[in-house]
């Protein structure tokens, strides 16, 4: 497997939001978590290509609007924010490498995120960066291919994706207040709770599934129905309350691998903390003068 992404750029915090207010990103924690997903890509088997930022474009980071790759071509889109379009040459040249290459053509729109693939069926939601036209045109393409595209609209998220994840072909994560579920196969569809809505959007890399560990209620649900869940905390969550020596309630794992804390609860609960030296590393170089 070979996994493109983007670094982040300082532009971050001007993202394109569309169901969301703007509120301040920090820069190093969007460091240390990119690299803790690239170091997960590579554990599950990927070889990363990381690509370098562009401080213009904020939203360059999210590359997975850029193109749909299939086994026989990639398909370039055509992003629905003006200028998220700029970010297309970049992913464009780095799939050349690897993809015979085929584009979504104006006046049609269309962005990787509303498109969803279970085994030889492909779902693009209709949403505000996705139109009828780039459905049209990808449906054409898929079709040539051997593969059929049903479209499905996406009332209450930005993309398909953001509701919806496949966690393999016979089962979805779903978050059915924000799309209709019903043009989907008969698949088992796992619900997420009610106030864990971004719950849905998790990514599935050789059978495991990564999920915010945020989402607590989300992740047993799905281990609960046999998945393996791998999901990450921050290293300094400000409900870790940290206890000097000699009676402290943190430490390093014998092998150097985890960052390990007892986070105080009823019961108490002990967190594992991957990638720990990742984010210290960005934190340590923030605080420079």
């Amino acid at each position: 497997m070979h996994a493109i992404t983007r670094a982040v750029g300082a532009a971050l915090g001007d993202c394109a939001l569309t169901y969301l207010d703007r509120a301040p990103i920090d820069l190093a924690k969007a460091h240390a978590q990119h690299a803790a997903y690239n170091e997960g890509l590579r554990k599950a088997g990927a070889t990363v290509e990381v690509l370098s930022a562009d401080d213009a474009l904020p939203d360059s980071v999210f590359v997975e609007d850029a193109a749909v790759v299939l086994d026989e071509v990639a398909v370039v889109t055509r992003p629905g924010a003006p200028l998220r379009e700029r970010e297309v040459p970049a992913i464009e040249a780095a799939l050349s490498a690897h993809r015979k290459l085929l584009r979504i053509a104006a006046p049609a729109t269309l962005e990787g995120g509303d498109v969803l693939r279970l085994g030889r069926e492909f779902y693009v939601g209709i949403s505000s960066r996705t139109n009828g036209e780039g459905f049209s045109q990808f449906a054409s393409i898929l079709g040539g291919f051997g593969y059929r595209a049903t479209p499905i609209w996406v009332k209450g998220c930005l993309h398909l994706k953001t509701a919806v994840t496949a966690l393999d072909e016979e089962t979805l994560l779903v978050n059915s207040s924000w799309i209709d579920a019903a043009p989907f196969p008969r698949v088992r569809k796992l619900v997420v709770p009610p106030d864990e809505p971004f719950g849905a959007n998790a990514l599935v890399v050789n059978g495991v599934v990564h999920l915010s560990a945020r989402w607590k209620w989300t992740k047993e649900l799905v281990e609960r129905s046999g998945f393996s869940v791998v999901s990450r905390t921050p290293l300094f969550d400000d409900t870790f309350l940290f206890a000097p020596a000699p009676h402290a309630n943190y430490d390093v794992a014998p092998d150097g691998r985890y960052f390990v804390a007892i986070r105080p609860a009823e019961p108490p609960q002990l967190v594992l903390v991957h990638n720990w030296r990742a984010e210290l590393r960005h934190r340590m170089n923030e605080s420079r003068p």
